[in-house]
């Protein structure tokens, strides 16, 4: 993560906590790390959750007036779970009237680890 979001999120938005702790967590690089302090900066910045919590929490989005939700899928992961995590996110999305489209972006970085309190790791989720 470069200067400009930490400054605004930190700034503007209120996370001073959060990217402390993100920054701190991810200071030493390897896989990206989700600490449990970052979890509320997390829950309001991204769409995250179980397979089975993605289609109310896309429909959620959609319906507080998000236009447009970008899916991004982690580097490194089975095309078979990448498929599943396709299948889990559309149907909210189609039952929106959202248009699916392809990215053209670069692919992102891996998905970050959530680490639930007590410190062992949980699920990845996207950031």
């Amino acid at each position: 993560m470069g200067p400009i979001y930490p400054r605004m999120l930190r700034d503007h938005f209120g996370f001073a906590r959060e990217v402390d702790a993100l920054l701190d967590a991810n200071a030493n690089g390897g896989p990206p790390r989700l600490p449990a302090a970052v979890e509320r900066l997390a829950r309001d910045v991204t769409v995250m959750g179980t397979y089975e919590d993605a289609p109310d929490a896309v429909r959620a989005w959609l319906e507080a007036g998000a236009d447009t939700i970008d899916l991004v899928l982690p580097l490194g992961v089975p095309e078979e779970q990448l498929h599943e995590i396709l299948e889990a996110a559309a149907p909210a999305a189609a039952s929106s009237g959202a248009e699916q489209r392809p990215s053209s972006k670069s692919p992102p970085a891996p998905a970050p680890r959530v680490e639930p309190p007590g410190g062992s790791r949980g699920g990845s989720c996207p950031y």
